[in-house]
């Protein structure tokens, strides 16, 4: 029965027909067949021809031919839970298909002692290497992971290459990153940056975001490649329109030098508050100086003080600086020398020089803080 509902299934011997095919897989799976159950299941699963999409009757049938051992029915059972959040009836499912050599239930097994409430990263890595001996990329890449961060076996940086490498060949992106980052800073393996930047292309290829913003480093700073401006900001381009901050950062820093396209202060602007949204430090910083300098938008105190103040709390020794200045002077705030001697000292503590010398200046002429000669010389 079962062949038969197979040989109308692909129509192999007798006209193609879906309808005819579901009624011998009922036959066969009624009579018990594990892999009529699977198909049929599979058919109110997907809604075939000839049946209705029901997910109770397909349940039923997945159970019946997990239970006779179909290893694809079991998995597809763990696919099932895992989606409704059903942790215990996913594992459950998952181990029986793995322990049958299933290599996605293995994959998803171990992800699931990795990342869930019975989490066992013992158990994870023990799944994880048995499905990337079957070449699965994901537990390979999962693996490198876990012996790079030292996450359920000591650091190994030798052994988190090689599975980023087996990863990478079998075409994962966040392997092919990784591999490139191994390349570039000598983890693992003797630096490369021609190999870096070889593993940074395969991965950007698949629209890995820091894979491109590190081509357009490579390309900018000539590692691994020839220099090529137009090349990096090509790279560059490409991650900041998908929302990368440090891209949208050295663009905008691009507009704002000229380097290889004509000098775009508005361009500059419109980047860096881009990427200061994000809360990247070095953008919040050059927002609040385009405020404060009148470069590709109005000069408007007011806004300059909000985004020195953003850096600044982000620990920006010389956003710091300009807050302590701008209440020093009393620019766009009411002057208040305790809150610029705050400010310098943050920004002097962090070793900014000038900061150190406004710090003494105030010490020693008593601005914010009782005068102290011996502070004064300190700073």
């Amino acid at each position: 029965m079962f062949k038969l509902a197979v040989c109308f299934w692909k129509g192999k011997h007798v006209k193609k027909s879906q309808k005819h095919a579901i009624i011998w897989f009922r036959k066969a799976a009624m009579a018990g067949h594990p892999e009529a159950q699977f198909n049929l299941a599979l058919c109110y699963y997907d809604g075939k021809k000839g049946l209705e999409k029901n997910e109770k009757r397909a349940l039923y049938w997945f159970s019946k031919a997990a239970k006779n051992r179909n290893v694809n029915a079991q998995y597809l059972l763990g696919v099932i839970y895992d989606v409704k959040k059903n942790e215990e009836l996913a594992m459950k499912w998952y181990q029986k298909a793995a322990e049958q050599g299933h290599v996605s239930a293995q994959f998803y097994l171990g992800l699931c002692f990795h990342t869930c409430s019975k989490k066992n990263i013992k158990k994870a890595i023990y799944w994880y290497k048995k499905a990337a001996e079957q070449n699965d990329a994901r537990a390979q890449y999962l693996l490198g992971t876990c012996y790079n961060d030292g996450n359920g076996v000591p650091v190994n940086k030798e052994e988190a290459f090689k599975y980023y490498s087996l990863a990478a060949e079998n075409g994962n992106t966040d392997a092919q990153f990784n591999l490139g980052l191994s390349y570039a800073r000598g983890c693992g393996i003797s630096s490369n940056p021609t190999l870096a930047v070889k593993w940074y292309k395969e991965a950007s290829k698949k629209g890995h975001i820091s894979a491109c913003v590190n081509l357009g480093i490579c390309y900018e700073h000539g590692c691994g490649v020839d220099r090529d401006m137009n090349e990096a900001i090509k790279w560059y381009r490409k991650a900041a329109d998908a929302g990368n901050s440090i891209a949208q950062f050295n663009l905008a820093l691009c507009y704002e030098n000229g380097n290889n396209v004509e000098k775009d202060y508005k361009q500059a602007f419109y980047w860096y508050e881009k990427a200061a949204k994000q809360n990247e430090l070095e953008a919040q910083f050059n927002l609040a100086s385009c405020y404060a300098f009148g470069k590709g938008t109005e000069v408007n105190y007011e806004k300059s003080i909000e985004w020195y103040r953003a850096a600044a709390s982000n620990g920006c020794y010389r956003s710091q600086f300009n807050l302590g200045i701008y209440y020093l002077k009393g620019i766009s705030v009411i002057k208040d020398y305790s809150h610029a001697v705050f400010w310098f000292r943050k920004s002097a503590c962090q070793g900014f020089a000038i900061a150190q010398f406004y710090l003494a200046l105030c010490y020693l002429k008593g601005k914010g803080v009782e005068a102290d000669k011996n502070k004064a010389l300190e700073w």
